[in-house]
């Protein structure tokens, strides 16, 4: 399917003049005028999307939103965004160092931070994001203070500080040993990201001391 819509796109941009006519036809003169090409987008709705495709959408280099629909009655359909990515991002590849999003995109609060965080923090992040997608079937979507990685839910918010790597979980804290510095207990604190348990990584060794908690979260959002 994106490799459809790609394909539709590219003849889209080499037939704008023809595009423009039909839309000053059915719009008016007006709208024919202030068509804006500067970032067009794809958006993909399928009933379920692999890891593959998000990947994929990730290394097109254009606006991709992959939607899954379902459909609970006759007159009943939802639409859950599965995946977004502004004009390059997406891929462990594309998060880390690139400069190609385009400056008006929402997603730009999480994108700035991680581009101005030290390169061991980077690299940090590249590692994690690899280790939440190894868990299975997940999808990331970079939203614009986090990036959420998700099965039917969330199961990590991931914010990038100065100092660390802040993740939210969707883990119960009374089944879990809390621990100052590294585990904090959310509940009935106001924060970004949807999870009752925050972890904070600033090192590799925390990485590793958090990976049964990523399990646990990564079961919880089936």
């Amino acid at each position: 399917m994106l490799s459809q819509g790609l394909f539709y796109l590219a003849w889209l941009v080499e037939h704008r003049d023809e595009f423009e006519a039909l839309v000053a036809q059915r719009l008016g003169e007006d709208a024919g005028r202030t068509v804006d090409w500067s970032n067009p987008r794809i958006v993909c709705v399928a009933t379920e999307f692999t890891r593959y495709d998000t990947v994929a959408a990730g290394m097109s280099h254009h606006r991709v939103d992959l939607l899954v629909y379902r459909q609970y009655a006759q007159d009943l359909v939802t639409l859950e965004l599965v995946a977004s990515v502004a004009g390059g991002c997406g891929t462990r590849a594309a998060r880390v160092g690139s400069s190609n999003r385009p400056e008006s995109t929402v997603r730009k609060g999480v994108r700035q931070s991680l581009d101005s965080a030290s390169p061991e923090l980077q690299r940090l992040f590249s590692e994690l994001e690899e280790r939440l997608l190894d868990l299975g079937e997940g999808t990331c979507v970079e939203l614009q203070h986090y990036v959420a990685f998700r099965r039917r839910r969330n199961f990590a918010c991931v914010r990038v500080t100065r100092e660390a790597l802040v993740v939210v979980l969707a883990v119960d804290p009374s089944t879990v040993r809390l621990a100052p510095g590294f585990t904090r207990d959310l509940r009935g604190v106001g924060h970004l990201g949807t999870g009752d348990l925050e972890v904070r990584i600033a090192s590799a060794a925390e990485l590793d001391r958090a990976e049964p908690l990523f399990a646990a979260s990564f079961a919880a959002a089936a």
